[in-house]
């Protein structure tokens, strides 16, 4: 008998379609909830709600350039309610530090958009949750 239940659950915070579909391409093998965030208020407001149920997201994935709040700051303000849960920042815009200055807000782990670095993140932490299944 195959086990069919859902290892993780994922938030993904982007404001643009085609990097969120880029992102669930790469869990597509793997069997999480994944739900999804258009903005950085939406995405802290799913964060803490999940927080608040206590049914945290195993991981939150989110872009940095949104209209309104950068997802850098949306890190800042998810870490005000919840410590543990892993962030991955990915951003087209990695230039200028950005990268560090997401790292000290928060962030576990950074990547540009669309390479085979971002995929690799995320195939690592499915990895882990399947062997914790």
């Amino acid at each position: 008998m195959t086990n069919t239940a859902l290892t993780a659950r994922v938030l993904i915070g982007d404001d643009e379609p085609i990097s969120i579909a880029f992102i669930k391409e790469s869990f597509e093998d793997a069997r999480v909830q994944i739900d999804e965030a258009t903005s950085s208020a939406d995405l802290i407001k799913k964060a803490k709600e999940a927080c608040d149920t206590k049914m945290p997201y195993n991981l939150i994935i989110t872009d940095n350039n949104y209209r309104g709040v950068r997802g850098i700051e949306a890190i800042r303000q998810i870490r005000d309610f919840d410590r543990t849960t892993p962030i991955m920042w990915h951003s087209t815009s990695i230039e200028d530090n950005a990268d560090q200055e997401a790292k000290n807000a928060g962030a576990n782990d950074t990547a540009e958009k669309y390479t085979d670095n971002d995929k690799k993140i995320i195939r690592g932490y499915i990895e882990k949750w399947q062997a914790l299944a």
